[in-house]
């Protein structure tokens, strides 16, 4: 079970399976693979989790992806009573008593170290931010609510080196769920959004959240090529041309964008653009 910060359940230095499903059924199906547990909680959401004697387990979001379970090792993991953003937390069997009698998940596979001069997973100064802000957005089609993705991002930054400060940690998460909202997210299915946390919040600030907003569209669309970049864009995004038009200036004036050609008068004869 992975620990959850003050003042909800703190749980620490065990492992959970984590069922991404509301039915009942799929938390037998995870029953049989990983063993019995004297604990087994609801999510906010509806979904379920039971927990595990910590064994050396990474986290793994999608280790049976054909029943959507996934296991969780160290770390930290939302558990009741939490109140998360869709919903309290609430056990279905056991409680904080049992912690102390939890067994070991009998199929979850251990991690082995790493053999000396063996590839490292470790993420560097001055990649971190980056990665951690791509990891996000791979986790956050999987993760049950903002305080779960929270918890994964708090996971895979204990492989930074040095860790981020948790407030850039909760920084990230939160940006990468307001994409998930939106529906903007489209890291880890099919071709990923390369979005750097810093180029957003500078987009965010300096350009507003038109201009943000413009961005990740274009950037799921478009990627090392010239593209067209006309009005008529505003209407399939149901803006008006200059909310529209402001946003693109913006996106040339923070240099994240260039003018390739300026576009005749007719329909024939669009704008061009490049990424900058």
């Amino acid at each position: 079970m992975r620990s959850i910060a003050s003042p909800r359940s703190r749980l620490r230095k065990n492992a959970h399976a984590y069922v991404d499903s509301k039915d009942q059924r799929i938390v037998g199906e995870a029953i049989k693979l990983f063993g019995e547990s004297p604990i087994i909680w609801r999510t906010g959401s509806g979904n379920h989790a039971m927990a595990f004697r910590y064994n050396g387990e990474a986290c793994k979001v999608r280790a049976v992806p054909e029943l959507n379970i996934g296991v969780l090792g160290s770390g930290l993991a939302v558990a009741p009573p939490s109140m998360g953003s869709t919903g309290r937390y609430e056990f279905l069997r056991g409680g904080l008593a049992d912690l102390d009698r939890l067994p070991i998940a009998r199929s979850i596979k251990v991690e082995q170290p790493k053999a000396q001069g063996e590839s490292s997973d470790k993420i560097r100064k001055g990649e971190r931010n980056n990665a951690l802000f791509r990891y996000a957005l791979e986790q956050a089609h999987y993760v049950d609510d903002l305080d779960a993705l929270i918890d994964v991002v708090r996971t895979r930054n204990m492989d930074c080196e040095p860790p981020l400060l948790d407030i850039e940690v909760v920084s990230i998460a939160t940006s990468v769920s307001r994409y998930q909202e939106e529906s903007r997210n489209f890291g880890g299915r099919g071709r990923a959004l390369v979005v750097s946390n810093a180029d957003y919040q500078r987009l965010r600030k300096e350009g507003g959240a038109g201009a943000a907003l413009l961005y990740c569209d274009l950037r799921s669309q478009h990627w090392g090529r010239d593209f067209v970049l006309a009005k008529a864009m505003a209407a399939s995004m149901r803006w008006g041309v200059p909310r529209w038009r402001a946003a693109r200036d913006a996106l040339v004036e923070l240099g994240f964008i260039q003018w390739v050609h300026p576009g005749g008068k007719g329909p024939h004869d669009p704008p061009i653009f490049r990424w900058a």
